[in-house]
């Protein structure tokens, strides 16, 4: 294996320097520097020594790891700057045919006072010809020279527009003294309207930093971060005053006992998520549970504890507001066993005569009576609550389901209730 490889890099490293293969390469635009050619011809003669030099391919592929590392590590900058130089010359001997030509033209560019295209076009070729590198430091003169009296006619007006920054940009790269004192003065305007707008900012007037700024913005990048930061500041200010009225809102509409509308109020806010306004809602929720639990319990004082229906019905109801209040549970466990001693009575059949007023016996099933007002439905061996009572016991199946698929059966029942309660 090992005496493969070094046969395939000794036979790339021939073809490269044989001039077959230099012909074929220029056949097809591929020129390579010698120099580039001389290094890849190198490292495969000594890529294939090292591979006669080693029995393992382990060993032989740490050797090559460390060949192709020094290469890399050490030589790359070389081949770089080889590579540099050559590229240098090549673009200097195409100069050489098109000189006099890039000459003339920026000559004409130069006694047209196009100084700065002289500098754009003339800058490829600064380091080919001493001639044009003179043309381009005039050129540079030239533009510097228009940049001070154009700075020089046009600062003072600004200073009096009040346009500092521009004035200040304008002046401050020329080491004139005219120009430098213009430059200090801009900039003491510049810092005086600055520091007054984060005053103004730190005392919290956010809306006055916002409107003065605003016409400043590109007068002074700080001015923009501080705009940017007074924006962000006064929309927390709004958001806030926002809570703190739907807060206190919410607080006078518990107080006056209105429960569901804070809770309404605060589902349908803005700012539901707040954890005060959460707070609120917790808080309107438990008292709208004590309200209801207030008036069934002022109800049950009414109702007669033989009335088993009523009081199934109402402790039902309170343990719907607190499932976990253990003497409700305890209520309607009572009332639950009290229905099932009476449930206990021979159920009230349906007379022959009353059978032929109504048909009491349907295709889906039969109504059935129970002491004290318990109707139910029965049907393929399942029982359905028809009254309320039988609803609150909670011992039987909703007839909703059935009344879905068979509509005439709801006016059987509601007839079977009205004659089960004769």
């Amino acid at each position: 294996m090992n005496l493969l490889f070094a046969g395939i890099s000794i036979i790339i490293a021939a073809l490269l320097i044989t001039p077959f293969a230099q012909d074929m390469l220029q056949k097809i635009s591929v020129n390579y520097l010698i120099s580039v050619k001389l290094i890849v011809v190198l490292m495969a003669i000594l890529t294939a020594i090292i591979s006669l030099q080693y029995e393992t391919d382990e060993d032989l592929f740490r050797a090559r790891f460390l060949l192709y590392q020094m290469y890399f590590n050490e030589d790359i900058d070389k081949l770089n700057k080889l590579v540099s130089r050559e590229t240098e010359n090549i673009k200097k001997q195409e100069y050489i045919d098109v000189r006099e030509d890039v000459r003339a033209e920026l000559k004409y560019l130069y006694n047209d006072k196009q100084y700065q295209e002289v500098v754009i076009q003339g800058n490829p070729y600064i380091s080919f010809d001493s001639d044009v590198r003179k043309l381009i430091e005039d050129s540079k003169e030239k533009l510097q020279q228009e940049q001070i009296k154009r700075a020089i006619e046009q600062v003072p007006q600004l200073v009096k527009d009040g346009k500092y920054l521009e004035a200040y940009h304008l002046a401050k790269p020329f080491p004139i003294p005219e120009l430098q004192k213009v430059t200090m003065k801009a900039k003491k305007h510049i810092d005086k309207n600055f520091k007054k707008l984060k005053k103004w900012y730190e005392t919290g007037k956010y809306s006055r930093v916002i409107k003065i700024g605003a016409k400043q913005i590109n007068s002074d990048c700080r001015i923009k971060t501080l705009l940017y930061k007074s924006k962000i500041a006064q929309e927390t200010r709004n958001r806030n005053k926002k809570i703190k009225r739907t807060i206190k809102k919410t607080s006078s509409l518990i107080n006056y006992r209105k429960y569901e509308k804070a809770i309404k109020l605060v589902n349908e806010s803005e700012f539901s998520d707040n954890s005060k306004l959460q707070a609120l809602v917790k808080k309107a929720k438990l008292k709208l549970k004590k309200s209801r639990e207030k008036k069934i319990l002022r109800k049950l004082r009414n109702i007669p504890s033989s009335q088993i229906e009523a009081n199934l019905r109402e402790y039902a109801n309170l343990l719907e507001l607190f499932p976990d209040n253990k003497k409700y549970q305890q209520k309607l466990d009572h009332y639950k066993q009290k229905l099932i001693k009476l449930g206990k009575n021979p159920p009230l059949l349906i007379t022959e005569q009353e059978y032929e007023q109504w048909p009491f016996t349907v295709s889906k099933g039969e109504l059935e009576c129970t002491p004290p007002g318990i109707v139910t439905f029965k049907s393929v061996d399942k029982y359905y609550a028809i009254s309320e009572l039988a609803i609150v016991t909670g011992n039987y199946l909703q007839i909703n389901a059935i009344l879905r698929t068979d509509s005439d059966l709801k006016v059987i029942a509601d007839k079977g209730m009205k004659l089960c309660s004769k």
